[in-house]
């Protein structure tokens, strides 16, 4: 088998919004935040409790239709640190995804930068290697007293495919 970059995901599900506020906004005002993907702002209660959703690869303009989902996502909140962990599939019926990257924005204030490698946490290209890296988990520690959170899921995506398979364009 060889593994493929694929593209880019975004944490999705209920509650998102949009980052360039098409159609789902307020969009976020900071650089690069043009961009499909999507935001969260959860209570403080509510992430308390805990909220998911799917990891989407290549949803331009913000259509799920045309995404491929990789995985999922899970996030929640415990004194002032966020847990998040990504679960990309590793089976014969939703396909083989490995993580290439993982950026997570985890604040109390709306970002001012809306690339990924700008988030609160990068975990950069070259740490997270081969196609056994499905799964991810971190906590990011967010100082003062939010209520209400700004959440950002990215990652980049790989997807196993046979030796003798061409690699697919990556999505955008």
């Amino acid at each position: 088998t060889k593994s493929c970059s694929i593209g880019t995901a975004f944490g999705y599900g209920g509650g998102f919004k949009n980052l360039n506020g098409d159609p789902v906004g307020p969009a976020l005002g900071g650089a690069g935040c043009n961009r499909w993907g999507w935001y969260f702002t959860p209570s403080k209660a509510t992430l308390t409790a805990g909220i998911s959703g799917s990891l989407i690869v290549g949803a331009g303009q913000n259509d799920i239709s045309k995404g491929t989902k990789a995985g999922t996502w899970s996030a929640s909140l415990s004194g002032s640190q966020v847990y998040v962990q990504y679960n990309l599939y590793d089976d014969d019926t939703n396909g083989h995804f490995d993580l290439a990257e993982v950026h997570v924005y985890a604040s109390c204030s709306a970002p001012t930068k809306c690339a990924p490698g700008d988030y609160t946490h990068v975990f950069p290209s070259g740490t997270l290697t081969g196609s056994s890296d499905a799964t991810y988990s971190t906590s990011i520690q967010v100082d003062g007293t939010c209520s209400s959170y700004y959440l950002i899921l990215h990652a980049k995506v790989n997807e196993v495919f046979p030796k003798s398979a061409t690699c697919p364009k990556e999505a955008t």
